[in-house]
């Protein structure tokens, strides 16, 4: 049975991310939690994630993917962005940060010069970056709270949500449709968001965080 259930999950997730997934599916109803039997479930170091391609929900922001994008999910008013090269949490234009600099899953490639074969690794590659840089979040938002940009607000705003929510329901998108994570903390994704979050307390609400009239303060940090 659940040989069976992970194949019918990376076909689901082939189909999505690929393109094929079949469209004309109604959006599911929002949910604190993910209901029982989810297809694909893991535990990264900072966060537990569920992945699920058979959930299609409405996303609230339409980004047309690049040629080198693979799919992104939405964490509040900022993007999560999964491309061949990485991925990074994006705040506005040029206003972001690297979450995964590098997958080696998408260096390997089958024995032979199977297709289906050759899709099955696209699909496992993928899914690890979807799944890393979700992990990464905590540590993605802590990082950019310890040096902001001029989005700092909306930063802070959607770290206190996540604390208080225990995690976040992202909405993703991909060339063959959308999908669901469900992201929950655990005590080391936590400590770090609460650490980020306490850091930003100043007594007499000043920030300095460049001159945003100009041109972008930095661009995505590695």
């Amino acid at each position: 049975m659940r040989q069976a259930m992970m194949k019918a999950t990376l076909l689901l997730a082939l189909a999505t991310l690929a393109g094929g997934c079949a469209q004309g599916i109604p959006p599911t109803t929002e949910s604190a939690a993910p209901p029982a039997g989810m297809p694909l479930s893991l535990v990264g170091q900072d966060t537990g994630i569920t992945l699920d391609f058979s959930v299609h929900p409405v996303l609230a922001v339409d980004h047309e993917l690049q040629e080198d994008e693979i799919c992104y999910l939405t964490v509040g008013d900022a993007m999560l962005i999964c491309a061949a090269d990485g991925s990074y949490l994006l705040f506005g234009p040029e206003d972001g940060i690297t979450l995964v600099k590098d997958n080696p899953l998408a260096r390997l490639r089958p024995v032979g010069h199977s297709a289906s074969g050759t899709e099955l690794m696209h699909t496992l590659s993928t899914l690890a970056l979807i799944a890393g840089s979700v992990d990464r979040l905590p540590d993605g938002f802590a990082n950019y709270l310890d040096d902001p940009g001029p989005h700092r607000r909306q930063a802070l705003a959607e770290a206190k949500k996540i604390l208080a929510d225990n995690g976040a329901e992202l909405a993703g998108s991909a060339r063959g449709g959308t999908f669901k994570v469900w992201m929950q903390l655990n005590d080391s994704g936590r400590q770090k968001l609460e650490e980020a979050v306490d850091g930003e307390v100043n007594e007499n609400g000043i920030y300095m965080v460049g001159d945003v009239r100009g041109p972008s303060r930095r661009a995505i940090r590695h």
